[in-house]
């Protein structure tokens, strides 16, 4: 008994090194750690992932099995507690229903609106963003479209080609005036037009 314990014990350190993020509904697991890890070691990182997520419960075999299998890209499962898994480039999602956007806020120049996990800061350094006066930050809605210059691209479009999971694009901030969309937040700006210019920057807080 001894013996078993002190194996747990060095397992369970091993593991407990291995870094989990934490969003609002979902806990992203680096997937090279489950993939190189000794399979012991692996599935005790993903069972503290889904304590994470539902408490105390670790979940059952099945369910590490299915994370560890999403760390390869074998698709999408579904969960028990109404948890899925997949891949999400460098990371193993395991995430539960995903919430409502937040309420749109309104930005005045210069200063800080939070927006959900984010924090929007204008006039301090960043990127250069063609605004002059206040400005609301929103979520992404179906439909919008960003000026590029020669024309307009869909922001879900931008989205995806910047490698946004789909799961957050319903909820990615973009920063819009007069019903223009200046920027979609850490993805595309629009050009700079005759009027003025603000630097912004956004950080997104992890838990």
């Amino acid at each position: 008994a001894r013996s078993s314990a002190a194996d747990d014990e060095f397992l369970e350190a091993r593991a407990s090194r291995v870094p989990l993020r934490r969003d609002e509904e979902a806990v992203m697991i680096p997937a090279s750690a489950l993939t190189s890890l000794p399979s012991a070691v692996a599935a005790r990182v993903v069972r503290r992932g889904l304590r994470m997520l539902r408490g105390p419960h670790a979940g059952d075999g099945a369910s590490v099995e299915a994370v560890m299998a999403a760390a390869v890209g074998l698709g999408v499962s579904t969960l028990r507690g109404g948890l899925d898994t997949r891949r999400e480039g460098p990371f193993v999602v395991v995430a539960g229903p995903p919430p409502p956007p937040p309420a749109q806020v309104v930005l005045t120049l210069p200063g800080t609106a939070r927006f959900g996990p984010w924090t929007i800061t204008a006039g301090s350094g960043g990127v250069p963003v063609p605004v002059v006066g206040p400005v609301v930050v929103r979520a992404a809605r179906p439909g919008d479209r960003i000026s590029i210059g020669s024309g307009t691209k869909g922001v879900a479009e931008a989205l995806r080609e910047a490698g946004v999971p789909v799961r957050l694009r319903p909820r990615w901030p973009v920063i819009e005036e007069h019903g223009r969309i200046a920027w979609v937040v850490g993805v595309r700006v629009a050009p700079t037009t005759t009027g003025g210019v603000v630097s912004m920057s956004a950080m997104r807080e992890w838990r």
